[in-house]
């Protein structure tokens, strides 16, 4: 969208104006996201499923923290997911299948107001600080999930790599952090396959990797 915006502006700036000023009036109505989260849907592959032979072990009585990996380009294998199943992020609905607990996206606060996103993640969604994160277990029934690789994890994703998938987790440790002065256990989600989706140049990954995860934009 950050590329494309200030085309539109230059190329139709009054059309353009006026699509902002219409999707900002609707794109906080459940009407509206319910809408375009089931269209979603019908573009998402159906390859995508989460397979969780652990699930006894999470506990009611209990709160996680859920971390995925790897990124990837758009996180693909959980976004499939999120986009088949309308309700995963409805307020009276019970979390993404197989997780069996509502879920809170800890990504960058700017989400919940990014087309396609905002719709699939509703109000389930905050920013990845200390203060973002725990403000979930507070909840009476939310876990907060985030993706640790962040942006510079996306630079490693390449569909042209098939000998390894890349988790970058160096100089991550805060979210280990949080966790353990808040008593809280990890439950690690993995998408097998993720990074092969897309074609991503692979010259001068480290480098745009730390530029990446500085400018919180993916350079893929």
């Amino acid at each position: 969208y950050g590329y494309l915006l200030p085309l539109l502006m230059f190329w139709r700036p009054r059309k353009t104006l006026l699509g902002l000023l219409a999707y900002g009036a609707v794109h906080r109505q459940p009407w509206w996201q319910i809408a375009c989260h089931k269209l979603l849907g019908y573009g998402a592959s159906r390859k995508h499923r989460i397979v969780n032979p652990v699930k006894a072990q999470i506990r009611e009585d209990k709160r996680y923290l859920w971390t995925i990996h790897p990124h990837s380009i758009l996180a693909d294998g959980w976004h499939s997911i999120i986009a088949r199943n309308s309700d995963s992020f409805d307020s009276a609905g019970n979390g993404p299948p197989e997780v069996g607990r509502k879920i809170a996206l800890c990504f960058a606060p700017v989400i919940q107001h990014v087309p396609v996103h905002q719709e699939m993640y509703r109000e389930q969604c905050s920013g990845a600080d200390r203060a973002s994160i725990t403000k979930w277990w507070k909840t009476p029934d939310t876990d907060p999930a985030l993706i640790p690789g962040g942006f510079s994890e996306a630079v490693f994703s390449n569909a042209a790599e098939k000998r390894y998938e890349y988790s970058y987790i160096k100089d991550r440790k805060g979210f280990m952090k949080i966790c353990l002065d808040a008593g809280k256990d990890i439950v690690p989600v993995y998408t097998f396959k993720s990074s092969w989706m897309y074609y991503n140049p692979g010259v001068l990954k480290g480098l745009r990797a730390r530029i990446s995860q500085k400018i919180s934009i993916g350079l893929v």
